[in-house]
């Protein structure tokens, strides 16, 4: 399988940066310098690291390879920079799970285009099964159009604005989704962040964890967090929990 293909978001000038970055660190350590020269991120249209990438493919793969039944959703998907990656792994896989996208397509982050007719270019151009889009808000599409089983959940619905209405769009979220997650069923949180557990990372959107904090204070399972870069998220496994 070809790691970097399933897990770099094809962006010619992401690749310019990166290539610069890559030469400067060159010279800066050929002369002994003590720095180190990163790319930041566009938080409006980057929305996600390599690293969380990394961690996408593995989580993923973990619940194809381990044969957890039900289809593949994504919350909150844009223009398709993570739901492309998941259809590759889907089809490498050969596991033929159905793929569902979800967003109202309302936000376009400055790019001045339709981010809807972009995520299926998206899919077009690399040759990818067409996935579900159910365009529209969560409140009136999720409990009609999510699948009655789910192996892997994305859940990306940042605001970034009124902590308190992006928990009640979270807690939406989960009561819709966690029904459907089947035994060992993965689903990963976006932007979300433990001030006493995770790794670097900002608290871009903390209606996650305020969200998550009640909606599991009666559930078996339990939140971990993954290092994420300058980004933040987290997860839990459908039926497991790892503290006593």
């Amino acid at each position: 399988m070809n790691y970097d293909k399933r897990i770099v978001f094809d962006n010619k000038e992401q690749a310019k940066h990166d290539l610069i970055q890559k030469t400067l660190n060159k010279i800066l350590n050929r002369f002994k310098i003590k720095v180190h020269v990163t790319t930041l991120l566009n938080n409006g249209t980057d929305m996600v690291s390599q690293y969380q990438r990394l961690n996408f493919f593995h989580l993923l793969n973990r619940v194809l390879n381990t044969g957890v039944q039900g289809d593949i959703v994504e919350l909150g998907c844009f223009d398709g920079q993570i739901a492309t990656m998941f259809q590759h792994i889907n089809e490498d896989n050969k596991a033929g799970r159905k793929l569902y996208l979800f967003d109202n397509f309302k936000n376009d982050f400055g790019l001045n285009e339709s981010i809807k007719d972009r995520l299926i270019h998206n899919f077009k151009s690399r040759n990818l099964t067409m996935p579900e889009i159910i365009e529209g808000d969560f409140k009136d599409t999720l409990h009609q159009s999510l699948p009655s089983k789910i192996c892997f959940a994305h859940l990306d619905s940042g605001i970034g604005k009124d902590p308190l209405k992006h928990k009640k769009i979270i807690l939406h979220c989960l009561e819709n989704v966690y029904p459907r997650m089947q035994d060992g069923a993965i689903c990963v949180l976006m932007d979300y962040y433990d001030s006493e557990r995770t790794i670097e990372g900002v608290n871009s959107n903390p209606g996650v964890k305020l969200a998550c904090d009640e909606f599991f204070k009666d559930k078996k399972e339990e939140v971990f967090t993954m290092y994420g870069g300058p980004y933040t998220h987290g997860y839990f496994i459908k039926g497991f929990r790892l503290s006593a």
